[in-house]
């Protein structure tokens, strides 16, 4: 059971990635806060945003999944 719940988690945060590529915006962390960050504002920012999430839920579903 609890390993679904990590498949889950993983699933919502692809889910989440395609909205914001989608909507050109993505919250993410900034220094001590969250902020959005915007693809033609902040390129950078955006896209390792979108990228450690695409990481993140990778490991969730697979990774953690198998426990």
């Amino acid at each position: 059971m609890s390993c679904g719940i990590f498949k889950l988690l993983g699933i919502l945060l692809l889910s989440y990635v395609i909205y914001g590529v989608k909507a050109r915006q993505i919250y993410g962390r900034y220094r001590y806060w969250g902020r959005m960050f915007g693809r033609d504002e902040e390129p950078w920012l955006y896209w390792s945003t979108i990228v450690s999430y695409v990481l993140l839920a990778t490991a969730l579903m697979f990774c953690f999944g198998k426990l």
